[in-house]
Order: C-alpha cells, then sequence, then structure tokens
C-alpha cells in the first residue's frame, strides 16, 4: 500500500520519491519474488527526474532473475525505460 501512495504524490513531492528510491533498491534484493516485483514495478512508476539512473540497473539485473513474475515486471518496466528515453535504452545493454 506504502508502494502505491508514493509512486501517487511522486511528482507532488520529488525529494520524498527520491529518499524512497533506496527502500525500492533494498526490496530489489528480498528473497520474496513479489516483494522484488513490486519494488521494481514502483520504482518504474516514478515519474521524477533522476528516476532513469536507478530504474536501468535495476531492470538490467531484474530481466536475469529467476522468478518468472521479477522478468515479467522487468520486462513492462523496459517499455516504460523506453518512452522516457529511447536514446539511451537503444544504446545500453538492454537491447544487446
Amino acid at each position: 500500500m506504502i508502494y502505491l501512495f508514493i509512486s501517487n504524490h511522486a511528482e507532488a513531492n520529488p525529494d520524498l520519491a527520491i529518499m524512497a528510491i533506496n527502500t525500492f533498491m533494498k526490496d530489489l534484493k528480498h528473497k520474496s519474488e513479489r516483494v522484488r516485483g513490486l519494488a521494481l514495478r514502483n520504482l518504474c512508476n516514478l515519474k521524477i527526474d533522476g528516476a532513469f539512473d536507478y530504474m536501468q540497473p535495476s531492470i538490467i539485473s531484474s530481466l536475469a532473475d529467476f522468478a518468472p513474475y521479477v522478468r515479467k515486471t522487468a520486462i513492462i518496466g523496459c517499455i516504460k525505460l523506453f518512452y522516457i528515453s529511447k536514446e539511451n535504452v537503444l544504446n545500453s545493454e538492454i537491447v544487446n
């Protein structure tokens, strides 16, 4: 529930959203695939400046996750990342 709140209010409070990114990054290493997937999904939903720098490495590592739910979420994150910055995605290791 907190993830949803942060995602919805990130545009109004970008400073608080940046502080929450650290929690998302920590949850991406959680043992539960559901927690990893939700953390990635909400990290990719943040519409703030600077989120791209955190999203790209998280998506790349999640594409290699053993859990299908996390990989599916990472693929959806690739699409969101592409809409944010086509050039960076096409020149990154995501496409290769």
